[in-house]
């Protein structure tokens, strides 16, 4: 599926041998909603029995476990060397390419600040600040892209879309 594409691209750029201990973590936005965070345990769950490698996965704001709390824990449990980071989110955006990478240490600190303030126009706002706490890992850490226009995402809107009629 998607996300064992995204894994396997990441890891044939890795600079380790094939028998580094690599754990997979997934991560996501999160939100005040309930809904969000069981969507992304579900997701996780799925994902979880067909992988044979270490993994977790990790909030970028608003619940938790945040991305820090899972990577030092997914690392402290099974010793890692590598991880690979799998973006749940469809296209590239201010989180992916800001955010997360930011909380991975791949950014300084004067490339990344920025606060978060908006309005939904339904009687109330928004306004708070990322975590954006770099995570402390000596291994490699491997970022593939989102999902973006993945023939799988086409396929998914198309059954959606016919269904619908």
């Amino acid at each position: 599926d998607i996300i064992d594409k995204r894994i396997n691209e990441a890891l044939a750029e890795s600079k380790l041998d094939d028998n580094a201990k690599t754990g997979i973590l997934l991560v996501t936005h999160g939100s005040r909603l309930n809904y969000n965070k069981e969507f992304a345990t579900a997701l996780y769950d799925k994902f979880e029995k067909t992988c044979d490698m270490p993994s977790s996965f990790g909030f970028m704001e608003l619940c938790g476990p945040s991305i820090p709390e899972s990577i030092n824990k997914l690392v402290d449990e099974n010793g890692l060397e590598r991880l690979v980071v799998v973006p749940i989110f469809i296209a590239p955006g201010m989180h992916t390419t800001h955010d997360i990478p930011h909380i991975l240490g791949f950014l300084e600190e004067h490339e990344h600040s920025h606060d978060h303030s908006h309005s939904h126009g339904h009687g109330h706002g928004h306004d708070y600040t990322h975590d954006l706490t770099p995570v402390d890992f000596d291994g490699e850490i491997l970022y593939p892209e989102p999902i973006k226009a993945d023939d799988i995402l086409i396929d998914i809107l198309i059954k959606m879309i016919n269904e619908a009629e």
